[in-house]
């Protein structure tokens, strides 16, 4: 059973929920509300289909905030300008509940409005708040960091006696910013990265008052919908893709509780949607966490490396940074040392075939790659070539055999699998084991390149 069908599983309360939601209105239910939402936000960006399912199933979350512990934020970004990200706010201003479309507000704004009105926070701009003027806007940062979480505060003296206020912070919230939003912002996000419209990508032209026009009956419709739905929602068990981490999973609970309501399709569309845009993502903005995963890449099928010959590796990874670490200076061993203290990891001396030398076994970051780096779907967090001394050097790697990828390791078994099986019967397994759908695209190329 694939990730994705292990946790399309539906839990009982939510075939209730979905039995009681369909019974109104003539059994228009949240399946209905959710196909029309996605139809019409494609209508007008040109998104993926994943990126159309977490935005809907977002839509209708924001209705029903009530019925959730955790809000997701939906992190609208892009590489570059004109990209379509403030038109997605707009048009999700005609269809959230109480939209606040705001670009810059001050603090204590931001805070008087969401503690009187508790609206659906349209954030534009929300790179301004950060990179050189982060220092600026702590008290902007303190409120995305906490404002996920029901119940959380954010404490500030008011008035001429400073007494001390407690200002609740929890509101859905969409962040539209050019670039990455930091990594405890997006950690607490949905992403949904724009580009730039293609030529070939044809899209409605927005027009505000016909926009309007077309989604406010929509809108009204979902709210309908969320005042038997909240209720509901809050006893909602969803079952989720081993996948996720546990920031994600939590992010993603209140919309696959909306997607299993809904049935149909929905329930396998919203893990498959949170597998492409959550699934096994490394911790990009944390330094250590990637020094863990390339540490985990070179070490390969080694049980213990010199200080020298890990940082001489760590040095050889192509786009990785320990090559110009610090002021366009390499990783040095104390610098090594010192990234590695924080996970309770440091150099011993160790008995190489010719010699003893200072450096590291590979048990030792085990316990550390086990917390922090995802598995793979087979529960492992590294593999290893089969024949390390020939494919290593096949795929170009040095000739020490400690350069394998993952998606070159993938591949490598591709060229492993039983080959007395037809391309289509190879595919029908793939896809029925439990591999990532990624993980199967990439098995059945490789197949496919291998026949031709």
């Amino acid at each position: 059973m694939t990730d994705i069908e292990r946790a399309s599983a539906v839990e009982p309360v939510a075939c209730q929920t979905r039995q009681s939601f369909e019974a109104r209105e003539g059994g228009t239910g949240p399946a209905v509300l959710l196909d029309e939402v996605s139809s019409e936000v494609g209508s007008y960006i040109a998104l993926r289909p994943e990126q159309t399912t977490a935005v809907a199933l977002w839509v209708l979350h924001a209705h029903a905030v009530e019925g959730a512990e955790v809000t997701p934020y939906l992190a609208i970004t892009s590489a570059e300008k004109r990209s379509g990200k403030s038109l997605l706010l707009l048009t999700l201003q005609q269809l959230v509940p109480h939209a606040w479309y705001a670009i810059a507000p001050t603090e204590a704004v931001l805070y008087r409005k969401i503690a009187r009105d508790r609206p659906t926070l349209l954030l534009d701009e929300v790179d301004t708040f950060f990179g050189r003027n982060a220092a600026q806007h702590e008290g902007v940062r303190a409120l995305l960091n906490a404002g996920h979480r029901r119940g959380a505060t954010v404490p500030r003296c008011v008035g001429k006696n400073y007494e001390v206020h407690d200002f609740p912070t929890f509101c859905a919230k969409a962040l539209a910013a050019i670039g990455e939003l930091p990594d405890t912002v997006a950690d607490r996000s949905i992403q949904i990265r724009l580009r730039r419209r293609a030529v070939h990508e044809t899209v409605a032209r927005s027009y505000r008052r016909e926009v309007e026009a077309r989604l406010t009956p929509l809108r009204d419709r979902i709210a309908e919908w969320a005042v038997d739905a909240t209720p509901a929602l809050v006893d909602a068990r969803p079952a989720f893709p081993e996948a996720l981490h546990d920031r994600a999973a939590d992010a993603w609970e209140p919309l696959f509780a909306i997607a299993d309501a809904a049935g149909g399709d929905w329930p396998e569309s919203a893990r498959r949607a949170a597998i492409l845009l959550s699934g096994g993502q490394l911790d990009d903005g944390s330094l250590g966490i990637r020094l863990l995963a390339d540490i985990q890449e070179v070490f390969a099928h080694d049980d213990r490396l010199s200080t020298t010959e890990l940082v001489r590796r760590l040095h050889g990874l192509a786009e990785a940074p320990w090559s110009e670490i610090a002021d366009g200076r390499p990783l040095t061993a104390a610098r090594l040392a010192a990234l590695l203290r924080a996970y309770d990891i440091s150099s011993r001396q160790i008995r190489l075939p010719d010699r003893r030398a200072q450096g590291y076994h590979r048990h030792q970051f085990e316990d550390a790659w086990s917390r922090y780096l995802p598995a793979t779907p087979s529960g492992d967090r590294h593999v290893a070539p089969d024949n390390p001394d020939t494919d290593a050097t096949a795929a170009g790697a040095n000739p020490s055999g400690w350069m394998p990828t993952e998606s070159e390791a993938v591949a490598r078994q591709a060229r492993h699998e039983p080959r007395d099986l037809t391309l289509s019967d190879f595919s029908a397994e793939l896809l029925k084991s439990d591999r990532t759908l990624e993980e199967a695209v990439l098995l059945i190329d490789r197949r496919i390149a291998l026949e031709t």
